[in-house]
């Protein structure tokens, strides 16, 4: 049939499974289309999470996926997750501002009470720029309960913030931070001591919140 020859001619490989192993080229088109239609799903699921007016559908979005959201977790608008894989968690009364962007590739988990101002990033995983094929590493970010992390602050792959800690605006966090540790800068260094007498829970469910 014609329209057998017309592919013959316009498509350069013949695709059997034996050439799609031999062939380095198919490989790599075929790994790009399966990347492609990956993150077109991401953008939909971004854009959905972005979009859904009611805090408990974004809540109900997460879980469907496998994470785990505590009870009257707040997560606003205009937030931003880099996979579909890697369920995370975020326990109660915290709170997920506008803009933030979770680099869930590995694992984030948010304890009790923390608080992500606006345009938060919290990365788990990069590159090996010292590596000759330029290799992924990371590893999952422990935010403990009563944190606070100000806004534009960068939080990176294996960091553990610990109980009660704070984290300046626009810092780059790269290390541990201790328990109760004010830190800011780049790289982030520390600063004060928090004062220990915690008593609030954090509800911020307010349409429009900044």
């Amino acid at each position: 049939m014609k329209i057998f020859k017309l592919i013959d001619k316009f498509w350069p490989y013949k695709i059997t499974l034996n050439n799609i192993n031999k062939n380095k080229k198919i490989k790599n088109f075929f790994k790009r289309m399966i990347l492609s239609f990956y993150f077109f799903f991401l953008s939909l699921f971004n854009f959905l999470l972005a979009n859904l007016p009611f805090f408990t559908l974004r809540t109900l979005l997460l879980r469907m996926i496998g994470w785990k959201i505590g009870k009257s977790v707040s997560i606003h608008r205009g937030i931003t997750i880099t996979s579909l894989k890697a369920p995370s968690s975020i326990q109660d009364y915290s709170v997920i501002n506008k803009g933030c962007v979770l680099d869930n590739r590995r694992k984030i988990n948010i304890g009790k009470n923390v608080s992500l101002s606006q345009g938060v990033i919290i990365y788990t995983l990069g590159h090996d720029i010292n590596h000759p094929d330029f290799i992924t590493k990371g590893s999952s970010v422990t935010i403990s309960d009563y944190v606070v992390i100000f806004s534009r602050a960068c939080i990176m792959p294996g960091v553990t913030l610990g109980y009660g800690s704070v984290v300046l605006p626009h810092s780059v966090v790269s290390k541990k931070v201790e328990d109760f540790h004010v830190v800011g800068g780049n790289p982030a260094t520390f600063k004060c001591h928090r004062e220990k007498n915690f008593s609030y829970k954090l509800d911020y469910r307010v349409w429009h919140g900044i």
